[in-house]
């Protein structure tokens, strides 16, 4: 047996009173496994998610056919229709998670298939799909990293957001004096109750860049946060604490009601405020979302009660219509002053939960409204509140508004919901300026859908829902109910290049839809999920559970659904959100393994998954003749699910004699959004055939004898880029040439 990545610590056994028996400063590893256990094939074993697992280690060369696996004591053996092992026991059934394969390449994962193969015997086998046999491969499900983050009393993760190094930088709020402190913190003790925390995680999740504590004397709270370039983060959240630290010249440096909004810029060290301000009139006003344009301007939007007083600028609605508003502000890159600030709602009961950009820096905002009265534009998708027009005696409707770059007017605004109560708590915008929005809705029967990936309701109180607007706001792209048979809200979205919406929130549904899942099975009580659905809103590509035996993404008092997520650009996945329990899942080499509080905040980042592509040539062979050349071969590659790495072309297959050294020529290509090649085929006499181009035309046949000869050369992709994590499917297409 050998070991593998040394972890601090030793364990001492003193078992029984024999000395002889006693082993101390017994050292640990992350992995330890047996070589060769068949010809060029180790085992190791590993712990993930506080679960044993184990490896198959395929070297170069190795024939993975004889690895077997055998089960004492089941009596029968089986697969089920999510390819999962099921070894029925007198005890119960116990569960196999389908196999993953995958082999390095250029530090990403390429995904081999793979499935168990149950032979007679109760013996079980894997089968895999084509992969390069000259690289190492390894079968293993995982995730990238899943944390514990807190100290003994409660910490609620409440945002997150990534930069372009795989950095996770997590806000929320936190009462524990002895919440995780690292770098120089611009605050290093809890300033009284419920502070802010900031969080910067490094890519892998084993160690904090920096973590601090940002508050006054009461209760503060960071409820969004957006990354630049530099690595600043941005802050948007309510402070009741006088005391809250602002910077000099910001916008508001004084503390003006109950409680104020606050919008600030934390340093990239996470040791100095580059500025902090104070956003608020004299009654509550609470900062919900926030986003930041390239030039760093801050966009922030929430709810306030500062019916009169609270801050305005150019307003498109000038005065709050009832006891609560939504707003909607723009601050300059310097957090010096207001570049627009507006009341958005109607005559009651309204509030913004979510801002999103696109490129001309227009505003995406949604929320919940009580109003009939709220503003909506003429030709909008929905401009009356409810399946009545009153909002069915009080019942929310979500909504979505879009201000314009200039802050002076509405590119449009329109309702979203059905007879029941609709909340739109998350928000996105696509390079088109779609929109995707995600919230919780106990409409059962009439919530707006149009192409949907679950039609109907999942039953229970209240499910989640997911819509896709278009850039016009006057149709639906795809709008769907995304929940089981008890209660799910969506509170949180995000987009990849290639519009695949993410989803994560809150689920007590045992029969919540999952899909390629990390987590199979509700933990208990309040679970959280990830949902990830493809760009035209047809299919799960991902749907997993994320919690233990207690309650996650729930917040305390209240009950109210909480959690995150943030995609970067290589389509890792990042959510935060808290958790009770103290089996949550967390990884072999994570910051913290161990739950601390009664309430901690969680940070896990699931590795991307690129998709997968089609390849279509036409047409698929050719009769070639001495003299002639055929018709130009069209190649098509498109992508699928959302596949934007780079493939490459060749050819091979070619006919006895044929020389292939010098019938290879190959090209990277960029697949996104498709393309094409032209390709054709030429014969012009001679002897011994040398083919001198494949694969992007013309090929011309220098020397044959003179004879028809039908070409059809295997077309394969190389894939190159990421191409790992969730999908468990083959990522391989061919053609023929």
């Amino acid at each position: 047996m050998v070991s593998h990545d040394s972890l601090p610590g030793v364990s001492n056994y003193f078992t029984g009173e024999d000395p002889r028996n006693w082993r101390t400063n017994v050292p640990h590893y992350a992995r330890v496994g047996y070589h060769d256990i068949y010809p060029g094939i180790n085992l190791t074993f590993h712990g993930s998610e506080q679960q044993l697992e184990f490896d198959f280690v395929i070297a170069p060369g190795a024939d993975p056919i004889p690895i077997g696996l055998s089960f004492d004591g089941a009596k029968r053996v089986a697969t089920d229709a999510a390819g999962d092992l099921i070894l029925a026991s007198d005890a119960g059934n116990l569960r196999m998670h389908k196999p993953v394969a995958y082999q390095e390449d250029r530090g990403s994962r390429k995904l081999v298939e793979a499935r168990f193969v149950v032979k007679q015997g109760k013996q079980v086998a894997f089968a895999l799909g084509d992969y390069d046999h000259s690289r190492e491969l390894v079968i293993d499900p995982s995730i990238t990293y899943s944390t514990f983050l807190g100290g003994s009393l409660e910490d609620d993760g409440l945002a997150i957001a990534a930069d372009a190094s795989g950095n996770a930088y997590a806000t929320g709020e936190t009462v524990s004096a002895n919440f995780p402190l690292a770098g120089t913190s611009f605050q290093s003790a809890n300033g009284g109750s419920f502070d802010v925390f900031v969080t910067k995680l490094a890519p892998d999740g084993s160690s904090l860049v920096y973590s601090t504590y940002i508050g006054g004397s009461l209760n503060d709270s960071g409820n969004a946060i957006a990354v630049d370039g530099a690595g600043n983060a941005f802050i948007a959240g309510s402070t009741s604490s006088f005391d809250f630290p602002t910077t000099i010249g910001a916008f508001q440096q004084n503390f003006a009601g109950v409680s104020d909004a606050f919008v600030l810029e934390l340093n990239s060290t996470g040791s100095s405020l580059i500025y902090s301000t104070m956003l608020g009139g004299s009654g509550n006003d609470v900062a919900n979302g926030l986003a930041v344009d390239s030039l760093g301007n801050a966009y922030v939007v929430g709810v306030t009660s500062s019916i009169t007083d609270f801050p305005k600028l150019n307003p498109i609605q000038g005065v709050s219509g009832g006891s609560n508003s939504g707003f909607v502000s723009k601050l300059n890159t310097t957090g010096t002053a207001l570049v627009y600030s507006t009341y958005l709602g109607g005559s009651t009961g309204d509030f913004a939960a979510a801002i999103a950009l696109d490129s001309s820096k227009n505003a995406f905002v949604t929320g919940g409204t009580l109003s009939p009265t709220f503003p909506t534009t003429l030709g909008a998708f929905q401009t009356q509140c409810g399946s009545d027009g009153n909002c069915n005696g009080g019942s929310y409707d979500a909504f979505v508004t879009v201000i314009n770059a200039a802050g002076n007017g509405f590119v449009y605004s329109t309702f979203l919901g059905g007879s029941g109560a609709d909340q739109g708590l998350g928000i996105a915008v696509d390079s088109a300026a779609n929109a995707y929005v995600t919230g919780l809705t106990s409409s059962s029967t009439n919530f707006p859908l149009k192409a949907a990936l679950q039609p109907a309701f999942g039953g229970g109180i209240q499910d989640a829902f997911v819509t896709a607007l278009n850039p016009a706001g006057n149709a639906l792209v795809y709008s769907t109910f995304l929940g089981g048979s008890l209660v799910d809200a969506g509170t949180s979205i995000a987009l990849d290049i290639s519009k695949n919406a993410y989803v994560t929130g809150q689920t007590s549904s045992s029969d919540f839809p999952t899909t390629n899942p990390t987590q199979s099975a509700l933990g208990g009580g309040n679970d959280g999920f990830v949902s990830e659905i493809n760009s035209s809103g047809s299919q799960f590509i991902f749907s997993t559970f994320l919690g233990g035996s207690q309650n996650e993404n729930t917040l305390p008092v209240s009950g109210s659904p909480s959690g995150a997520i943030a995609v970067d650009s290589a389509s890792n996945i990042y959510v935060t959100g808290n958790t009770s329990s103290a089996d949550f899942p967390t990884t072999v080499a994570a910051f913290g393994r161990n739950y601390v509080g009664n309430i901690d905040a969680f940070v896990a980042k699931i590795g991307s998954v690129g998709g997968t592509f089609s390849i279509t040539v036409a047409p698929a062979s050719a009769i070639v003749t001495h003299g002639q050349s055929t018709s130009a071969f069209m190649v098509q590659v498109a992508p699928l699910n959302g596949f934007n790495a780079a493939v490459r072309l060749s050819c091979s297959g070619l006919p006895a004699g044929y020389d292939r050294h010098h019938g290879y020529v190959g090209a990277i290509v960029d697949v996104q959004p498709s393309w094409s090649v032209l390709c054709s085929v030429s014969a012009d006499g001679g002897h011994g055939a040398v083919w001198s181009r494949l694969g992007f035309g013309p090929v011309t046949q220098e020397r044959g004898n003179g004879t028809a000869a039908r070409v059809s050369a295997l077309l394969w992709p190389d894939v190159r880029g990421r191409l790992w994590r969730r999908q468990w499917q083959q990522q391989h297409a061919t053609g023929h040439l």
